[in-house]
């Protein structure tokens, strides 16, 4: 009786030649929005901690003895920082999208010449 021992299958080879880069950008634009969603909720998450434990009174303190802002009666507010911050998270992500834009074409450009990326896949 004699067994024939295999080693491990390299399945399909699949060449990716090709990417939209319409579709890379709105990818990276959906990733992007939504860490900057999951960053947003977490800065609200920590404002609250701070204005619950009172820490955010001592920051406040901080900031009027250093001399950043001239008011005695300064106060952190998260409503005065959402707008700031919604302007500079859609920029960041239409930025996120023309960078995978632009990556896009040139993978596409550069495919013609090194041959795309090979993925081999596996049954199991």
């Amino acid at each position: 009786m004699s067994m024939e021992v295999r080693g491990p299958s390299l399945g399909d080879r699949r060449v990716v030649r090709h990417v939209d880069p319409r579709s890379a950008a709105r990818v990276a634009f959906a990733i992007s929005l939504t860490l900057a969603a999951v960053v947003l909720v977490g800065l609200f998450a920590l404002y609250l901690l701070g204005l619950a434990s009172g820490a955010l009174r001592s920051v406040e303190g901080f900031i009027v003895s250093f001399g950043i802002v001239q008011d005695d009666q300064y106060r952190l507010s998260f409503l005065r920082f959402l707008p700031g911050f919604l302007i500079v998270s859609g920029l960041w992500a239409g930025l996120m999208a023309g960078l995978a834009a632009i990556s896009a074409v040139l993978y596409n450009l550069l495919s013609e010449v090194v041959g795309g990326v090979e993925i081999v896949t596996r049954e199991q």
